[in-house]
């Protein structure tokens, strides 16, 4: 799945506000029985590989998460008084208005862009490209310097995540 900020806002550069994504994540993988298999927070969009333990739960978990994080990331940045928030909450705020549900602040595109992944060698085609995310952005040189990746978690480190389930032999 990869679920996108509207406008492509990099609001994800903010600790404070990438914290609200790893909190959320955490409170899933352990509250909502959430498996993270892979996962990458960018500054404007999230990857995660995942499923549930009652995978018919997984589309409500997501929703859910996306649901929380803007709810969360609005307040925040609503509660700042600096430039670049209060232009990244008028954003959030027309794309609210504008939604079909008229919401208040709307944080996320619509959609989560999901991809079943039907295969190992897909899995590891997609885990690899999430990985390598923030070395084609030139954040880093290698995937596991990425600290909101499982990246880290895939070559023997522990990334923000509670739990990251690896695949044997991926």
């Amino acid at each position: 799945m990869t679920a996108t900020v509207v406008e492509w806002l990099p609001i994800f550069k903010d600790p404070a506000i990438r914290q609200i994504l790893i909190d959320a994540l955490n409170f899933a993988i352990i509250e909502r029985k959430l498996v993270v298999y892979g996962y990458c927070i960018m500054h404007n969009h999230i990857h995660i590989i995942a499923n549930s333990e009652e995978p018919y739960l997984l589309k409500d978990i997501m929703r859910n998460f996306k649901r929380y994080t803007s709810r969360k990331i609005a307040a925040v940045m609503l509660a700042e008084s600096d430039e670049w928030s209060q232009y990244c909450v008028t954003y959030f705020k027309a794309y609210g208005e504008f939604h079909c549900k008229a919401i208040a602040y709307k944080v996320w595109k619509d959609g989560n862009h999901a991809i079943e992944l039907y295969s190992p060698a897909f899995y590891r085609q997609k885990l690899g490209y999430i990985h390598r995310n923030p070395v084609k952005a030139g954040f880093v040189e290698k995937p596991e310097e990425w600290q909101c990746s499982s990246a880290l978690d895939y070559a023997g480190g522990k990334s923000a995540l509670v739990r990251v389930m690896q695949i044997p032999g991926i």
